[in-house]
């Protein structure tokens, strides 16, 4: 299921885009982008059937911050790309090969988001209840 999902999103913006620079120009530092829709989609389809099906029902909650942090990242990927280090200068092959990379990547960040060791750790939203007696209009 997962693989034929990513498969037709990479055919999609594959014949979409006809270069590497095309996709990434118009992604960068857009984070209203239907690409980082299709990146959470992914990650719910690929996520619901493995060990982190509670987390996958939360990426609608943190799908914003995950795609921000995309958004802003992928200047410092490119860049490191370019001068031939990183792990996007080794998907750099075709366009097909760097949107599953994209795939994958906003994948990793989300499940990153979950764990304390890494720096883009967001902590869990403690639960705030609301007595009606001290909201006043």
């Amino acid at each position: 299921m997962f693989k034929n999902d990513m498969s037709m999103y990479i055919g999609l913006y594959n014949n979409k885009y006809g270069t590497i620079e095309e996709l990434l120009e118009e992604i960068t530092g857009n984070e209203e982008h239907q690409f980082w829709g299709a990146c959470r989609d992914i990650a719910k389809q690929k996520l619901h059937n493995t060990c982190w099906r509670d987390a996958s029902e939360k990426i609608d909650d943190r799908a914003f911050e995950v795609t921000q942090y995309m958004c802003n990242q992928i200047i410092v990927w490119i860049e490191k790309a370019k001068s031939g280090t990183g792990s996007l200068s080794r998907h750099l092959d075709d366009l097909a090969t760097t949107i599953k990379w994209l795939f994958v990547r906003w994948i990793s960040t989300f499940k990153n988001s979950f764990d304390k060791r890494y720096k883009f750790y967001i902590p869990p939203i403690t639960h705030v209840s609301f007595d009606e007696n001290s909201i006043y209009v």
